[in-house]
């Protein structure tokens, strides 16, 4: 005769089995830091972290999220190596080998310049004798990809308003929010130097992707819209927003 387990390790084992069953759904995704909305130095990783967990979690997912350089996350997302990222401007090249999200939040991209020397930036086409300083592997706005105009490239955003700053740009192609806080946590002394310039260039969104080379990536943008959905539908969404711009984030 076979002797009978005890009792309570019947209990645990039961419990195991039953835990792995119930386990929910984990993914892998990679970020970037671009402050505020989202970056390994801010409070709950930044506002749209936030969110995306949120989002996965009125699903029944979990997400781990790993912050890279942006030339790297590009990179590994081609690969497949995560499920998915975020955030993504649009764009007709990306979607060949990236699924996009509903969008999550509105982006204003447009001009900075030097308070000193304010530009006409309406039409495009007159900026043609101007350096402005871009990051490499962003996706810029269709209308400024059309006129051509001298960039310079490098690896961060903060790096360009520095440069403009010293007087080495005559532009600057951003985020609107992200300038606002970079320049307020990170360039205070550029406070009053340097300056947004209206019209924007575009306004846009900003996405979460999903790489094509997952297996699963059509099922899993499913599910992240459905959760931001149930988000929107719930309160939960605008009661985050609003709890972030009370402190991370600039004012519109």
């Amino acid at each position: 005769m076979r002797p009978r387990a005890p009792g309570w390790l019947a209990i645990t084992l039961c419990g195991v089995v039953l835990h792995a069953a119930i386990a929910a759904p984990r993914l892998t995704m990679v970020s970037s830091d671009f402050p505020p909305y989202h970056s390994a130095t801010l409070p709950g990783e930044g506002f749209v972290t936030v969110l995306v967990k949120a989002a996965f979690r009125k699903m029944g997912y979990d997400i781990d999220v790993k912050f890279l350089p942006w030339a790297r996350l590009i990179a590994e997302l081609k690969a497949g190596r995560y499920d998915g990222g975020f955030t993504f401007w649009r764009s007709t090249e990306r979607e060949a080998w990236l699924a996009f999200s509903d969008p999550v939040y509105g982006s204003q991209i447009g001009f900075f310049s030097q308070a000193q020397a304010p530009r006409n930036v309406a039409d495009l086409a007159q900026l043609k004798s101007l350096t402005i300083g871009t990051v490499r592997g962003y996706a810029n706005p269709a209308r400024f990809d059309a006129a051509q105009l001298h960039q310079e490239e490098v690896t961060d955003d903060l790096t360009n308003l520095r440069k403009l700053a010293a007087g080495r740009l005559d532009l600057v192609l951003i985020d609107h929010d992200v300038a606002q806080y970079l320049i307020r946590h990170d360039l205070p002394e550029a406070m009053h130097q340097i300056t947004w310039l209206e019209p924007a260039v575009d306004v846009t969104s900003l996405y979460v992707v999903f790489s094509k080379q997952r297996p699963n990536y059509a099922r899993n943008r499913d599910v992240f819209n459905q959760g931001l959905a149930a988000l929107k539908r719930s309160g939960e969404f605008e009661r985050i927003l609003q709890s972030y711009r009370a402190g991370a984030m600039p004012e519109r």
